[in-house]
């Protein structure tokens, strides 16, 4: 080995995890605002008790316990910032980036397979943006990577009983984190059952079979309070209704359904701009590595199985971001596959360059775009800043109903007076009637969340009105409507718009990266 390419096997993947690192960091430090869903669970975690955690009925969001008490116990460390609400995905999107490297020296074929696995895993788009998200993903990532190491670890070494008391501890530990253990755990048993199954590894086997049955215990009771309420949200159901594969399997939908969601696979959560590329190196890899070792692609092959058979029966979406703990198995067999053809034939070396160069051009111009203009979904604090100083006493707000969880959590920044307070009111989506127009839903009820210690109205299912004008009666008269949009479909604000400047006159306007607010004069038409 020369030189150079003694330099590049020590320090490459030095660079690469220094990269990775410093993409998910400067995404950190950002400081972006929250968007709907993380400000919804940061209110959630915000106004439950520890206790509540466990106990609560009033289910928002499917995330796992243990997850939300450890960003909860940041948040009373560190203060109510997205800073401490962030840190725990942070450190997990950072410290999967070592582990991954770790995974690949032990399963990797060639330095050159583990260097282009652990760039795409380094530049990664939907890895870096989940780096810096009040969600789960990343902590998936990492209980995913951290259960494969120490399957392979564990097929060739023998453990001693505190070895095996800290992996019965590790493995219970897990299932509180992340759901998506469940697609794991049976790997690691499969390969510890397997690796005592010797007449001489008779003890450590019930040692194992102990472990197992105290894993099993934390499913059932992870499973009887978290599990349930996620079955019984049937909004998860129907958001992910594209991702559950319809039966019968043999039958051409089936098919369809099939090839679509594996290509979409590659589009999100992989990222990429070529899925068809990245599903036929993954299928070379595959191939590659089954005729290497096979422990090893069973291995990463296995949760995909799981997976997919959970969507067959509506269990589990093979669809979006929910897969996101599947990322680092497919770099690892795209890598796989690129370096196979160059040793299956030499002269598809350029070719394979080609390919890799397809492969990491769009991730590497993002990572160093968003680098330098963080990903925003929904910018609302400069708008609460903007209306906290054109506000006037006895103003009324209107916003649309996925705007109030951000608008509720950045009160507290803002300071609003307990003068000029605003009357809060939601809508909730717009309907196709059967003419085909849009109707409205009424508010009939108030909403019994006061965050903010003084009363909102949430317009819920209720007497059907046929046009805008009616629908903002209530406000004729009002001088001073601020109107706020957040993580709202353009064709239901322009409709609302249309309407309101068919009612009122249009005063005032300021906008954010997926957010606006407007101030109409509703006194005269």
């Amino acid at each position: 080995m020369n030189r150079s390419a003694r330099l590049i096997t020590v320090y490459g993947p030095l660079v690469l995890i220094a990269v990775g690192i410093l993409f998910r960091l400067g995404h950190y430090l950002a400081d972006r605002s929250f968007w709907l869903d993380e400000a919804w669970v940061a209110l959630d975690l915000n106004h439950r008790s520890w206790l509540e955690i466990f106990t609560s009925e009033d289910y928002i969001k499917p995330v796992p316990i243990g997850f939300a008490l450890i960003c909860k116990t940041f948040r009373q460390i560190l203060g109510n910032t997205e800073y401490a609400f962030r840190l725990f995905p942070f450190l997990c999107a950072a410290v999967a980036v070592f582990l991954y490297h770790q995974l690949l020296k032990r399963i990797t074929s060639s330095q050159t397979a583990l260097l282009l696995a652990l760039g795409l895993f380094a530049f990664s788009e939907t890895l870096i943006y989940y780096s810096a998200e009040l969600k789960y993903y990343s902590s998936d990532v990492l209980v995913t990577l951290l259960l494969l190491l120490l399957a392979v670890i564990l097929q060739r070494r023998s453990l001693d009983a505190v070895q095996m008391l800290l992996l019965a501890v590790a493995g219970s530990l897990a299932l509180w984190i992340s759901h998506v253990t469940v697609f794991v755990f049976p790997v690691v048993a499969a390969v510890l059952g397997f690796r005592y199954q010797s007449p001489g590894e008779r003890k450590k086997l019930y040692q194992f079979l102990f472990i197992q049955a105290l894993w099993l215990v934390n499913f059932v009771i992870v499973y009887l309070i978290s599990f349930t309420k996620i079955e019984s949200y049937h909004g998860l159901k129907h958001m992910w209704d594209v991702g559950f594969w319809p039966w019968p399997v043999w039958s051409r939908e089936s098919m369809i359904w099939f090839k679509d969601a594996l290509l979409e696979f590659f589009r999100d959560p992989v990222g990429l701009k070529f899925p068809l590329l990245g599903a036929f190196l993954c299928l070379l890899g595959i191939i590659a590595v089954f005729r290497r070792r096979r422990d090893v692609c069973f291995l990463l092959l296995y949760p995909f199985g799981l997976v997919l058979a959970a969507s067959l029966f509506h269990k589990y979406p093979f669809s979006g971001r929910v897969l996101v703990f599947l990322i680092p198995a497919a770099l690892f067999f795209m890598a796989e596959g690129i370096v196979w053809m160059i040793e299956k034939n030499r002269r598809n070396y350029v070719l394979a360059i080609m390919l890799g160069m397809l492969l990491f051009f769009y991730p590497v111009k993002n990572g160093f775009y968003y680098l330098q203009y963080p990903h925003t979904r929904e910018n609302i604090k400069p708008v609460m800043l903007y209306l906290k100083e054109h506000q006037h006493a006895g103003d009324v707000l209107y916003l649309n109903t996925s705007a109030r969880y951000a608008y509720w959590y950045y009160l507290q920044y803002f300071d609003f007076k307990e003068a000029s307070r605003l009357d809060g009111m939601f809508f909730d989506e717009l309907k196709s009637s059967d003419a085909g127009q849009f109707a409205y839903w009424f508010p009939v009820v108030p909403y019994e969340f006061d965050v903010a210690d003084y009363p909102f109205l949430e317009f819920l299912p209720g007497e059907v009105l046929k046009s805008i004008p009616e629908d903002f009666v209530r406000l004729r008269g009002e001088s001073r409507v601020w109107v706020l949009f957040a993580h709202c479909e353009p064709s239901l604000q322009k409709f609302l718009l249309d309407g309101l400047n068919r009612t009122g006159t249009k005063v005032d306007e300021f906008h954010s990266e997926g957010v606006a607010l407007y101030l109409f004069d509703l006194s005269v038409s």
